[in-house]
């Protein structure tokens, strides 16, 4: 069983009899059946096909059964949710997941089809797969039609079952008709197969599924036949090369000719990722943009070093991001993509045009820079296996060595990257001062916003050079963003450069420039916090504020002198340090952004002023997300230690923003780096009912 589908016994039994009780009401089964639709016979002035015929593209439309959807999705006791993946696409809501044809023939005349489609589809509920399922095969013979699966696992039945038959289907006369290049059909109602309704699916006190309570959605079928490469517009298939060290390889549909002016919607697949393991899962961001320098096509790689930021000022920037995550994230489902057993992954991506907004402020005219795909470890995680780069070629830029449209030549660019092995760097030691001091942690210090919030530390004098705990409090923060209850704020000890006004992430600042802060420890949430927005659950186990915005916490200093999150050395008897707060997962919050100073000396008087030396590996990174990594507490630091951090890039607000939140669980301070996204719905605990 797969890590985000482990058992839950007690709440399994706990719902077997709920379930009892909540059953009877939902056993009726009247409703109106779903209409046929039929595409038009010949005859009606489109041109008929009944030859043999393979579909050149098309999807089958299924969504297992709605009211079960439903139960598993809207009730927050069933810790439930609905995925689709490795090609296949559904989001909550949806009417059916989409499963692309990917082969097979349909004959009118006999009356019978076999077509595949790719794509995984899991439905989880109290902890476990009600049904998760992969490589769909639709048998067509006169009026019936048989839906095959492989079954991963069950509700009932955890070991694979392959070439299981889910559901059949009743198939009119004339629905496989093929009226000028397209099938469309949509079934009634079909039903489950006696082995699936009586073995597989969850039993109330009796089989819950077995007739009459057999029913399933009905399937709809969108195929077309005959279809050929445009003259114009964008098309063909960009297939990045793997790096050295790694498997990792992307294809981007279409990669060529990507409509410079207008949305152009992009598949972007993954094959070759390490999903990682259920104590440690690898998720990953995927973003559309450039490198800086093109000669030098591994020089962006976090794991060589590289680093992100603006356009031009780090070794690579990007925007359009999305999180994928290992399947055995517990929250995997609502990631844009999962990382399955075998390494592979998919998601859409809307391109704007040539003009790509970046993550780091500005624009990427794809056009005048060569773009492509980029993959790179979430939360600030560095993993060199999962770093890979697919380019993508958008309409005005030179097209000489693009594949001719009809295939009979030309050959895509690749990309050859050469062996580079990562730097090997032994981070330096750092030692605090020695010697007692004349004085004892004392005093208090405060600073308030231009919004109001204050945000006070005590002590604030003369604190301990390591292992120092001082207590932090916030008035008058704001308690949403834009009214959005996602997020709140993370709590960070490090430098501001005060000198300058805009050094907040609100204001353009970014970290490892106008102001860097201390790695995290092990466990995560140590030396770096996360303060709830009222209603925010992504902060899972630290502290929510109170619906005035007010809020405190007990955080600890590692030390007086260390090397920051973004490779700076700091010493905070040199330079001024103190308590950051910023907004949450990305999120710019103006409001909740302040610094308050802190001393180890006795007083302001005695410290200096100086800023962090220029350098450190990482450059300006406005998206240092944390990831612990695993060795000594704290995380590793120095000139080649991960980038960590708080910050990601959730930059976008709504719906979409909503979308790639990653749980606590998978880490503290940066659900989602991008991703711009969060976790719909939360799973709780207990069971019921026949849905």
């Amino acid at each position: 069983m797969n890590a985000h589908t482990k058992r839950r016994a007690g709440r399994r039994w706990a719902a077997l009899s709920a379930a009892a009780v909540i059953l009877a009401p939902v056993l009726g089964f009247g409703g109106a059946t779903t209409a046929l639709a039929l595409a038009p016979a010949a005859g009606e002035g489109l041109t008929a096909m009944t030859t043999a015929s393979t579909p050149s593209s098309g999807t089958l439309e299924w969504g297992v059964r709605t009211s079960i959807r439903n139960y598993l999705e809207q009730n927050g006791h069933t810790e439930g949710s609905v995925a689709a993946y490795d090609g296949a696409t559904y989001a909550k809501g949806d009417p059916a997941a989409s499963f692309p044809v990917t082969g097979g023939t349909v004959d009118p005349a006999a009356g019978t089809a076999s077509l595949s489609f790719g794509g995984t589809f899991e439905m989880l509920g109290f902890g476990e797969s009600w049904l998760h399922f992969t490589d769909l095969r639709l048998e067509v013979a006169g009026s019936t039609a048989s839906l095959t699966v492989d079954l991963i696992e069950s509700y009932n039945i955890k070991t694979r079952t392959d070439d299981l038959v889910i559901s059949t289907f009743a198939v009119p006369s004339g629905g496989l008709a093929i009226a000028d290049g397209q099938l469309n059909l949509t079934t009634e109602r079909g039903k489950f197969s006696k082995s699936v309704a009586e073995e597989h699916l969850p039993s109330y006190g009796g089989p819950t599924y077995a007739a009459p309570n057999d029913y399933t959605d009905p399937i709809t079928l969108a195929l077309k036949f005959g279809e050929t490469t445009p003259a114009t517009g964008p098309y063909g298939t960009s297939t990045g090369t793997a790096y050295a060290d790694t498997t990792a390889k992307i294809t981007v549909t279409p990669g060529y000719a990507v409509n410079a002016e207008d949305t152009t919607t992009l598949t972007v697949t993954g094959t070759g990722f390490d999903p990682g393991t259920a104590q440690a899962p690898s998720n990953i961001y995927v973003g559309l943009g450039t490198m800086t320098d093109q000669s030098k096509p591994e020089k962006w790689r976090r794991s060589a070093g590289g680093s992100s930021g603006p356009l031009g000022l780090a070794d690579f920037t990007y925007g359009s991001t999305r999180l994928v995550m290992s399947h055995y994230a517990e929250d995997a489902a609502v990631a844009d993509g999962v990382i399955d057993a075998n390494g592979t992954w998919t998601l859409q991506l809307e391109v704007p045009g040539k003009n790509v907004p970046s993550f780091f402020g500005g624009e990427i005219d794809c056009v005048v820079n060569n773009c492509g795909m980029f993959s790179f470890g979430a939360h600030g995680a560095i993993k060199a296996v999962n770093e890979a780069y697919a380019p993508v070629f958008f309409d005005g830029q030179d097209s000489s060595t693009w594949p001719d449209r009809d295939g009979d030549g030309g050959t895509p660019p690749v990309v050859k990257p050469p062996v580079v092995k990562p730097p090997v760097v032994t981070p330096p030691v750092v030692v605090p001062p020695t010697g007692e001091k004349d004085c004892t942690p004392n005093g208090s210090s405060s600073t308030k916003n231009a919004a109001g919030a204050v945000l006070e530390v005590s002590p604030a004098k003369c604190l301990g050079d390591t292992k120092q705990t001082v207590t932090v409090t916030g008035t008058g923060y704001p308690t949403s963003r834009d009214g959005a209850t996602f997020g709140g704020v993370y709590v960070l000890f490090g430098w501001v450069d005060q000198s300058n006004a805009k050094w907040a992430p609100s204001a353009g600042g970014s970290s490892g420039a106008t102001y860097t802060y201390a790695n995290d420890g092990i466990p995560a949430g140590t030396f770096q916090k996360m303060i709830n927005f009222p209603g925010n659950t992504t902060g899972e186990g630290m502290p929510t504020m109170d619906s005035k915005g007010n809020w405190t916490l007990e955080m600890p200093i590692e030390a007086s002198r260390f090397v920051s999150a973004q490779g700076k050395q700091i010493d905070c008897y040199e330079m001024t340090c103190g308590i950051i707060t910023i907004g949450a997962h990305g999120n710019a919050l103006a409001g909740g952004e302040a610094f308050t100073p802190v001393y180890f000396t006795g007083d302001a008087k005695d410290t200096g002023t100086k800023t962090p030396p220029t350098g450190g590996t990482t450059g300006p990174v406005a998206n240092p997300n944390l990831q612990p990594t695993g060795g000594a507490t704290p995380l590793a630091t120095g000139a080649g230690a991960p980038t960590a951090g708080a910050t990601g890039p959730l930059a976008k607000t709504g719906e979409e923003a909503m979308r790639g939140l990653v749980l606590w669980g998978v880490l503290l301070l940066s659900a989602s780096v991008f991703t711009f996204a969060t976790i719909r719905a939360r799973r709780s605990h207990s069971v019921a009912p026949g849905a």
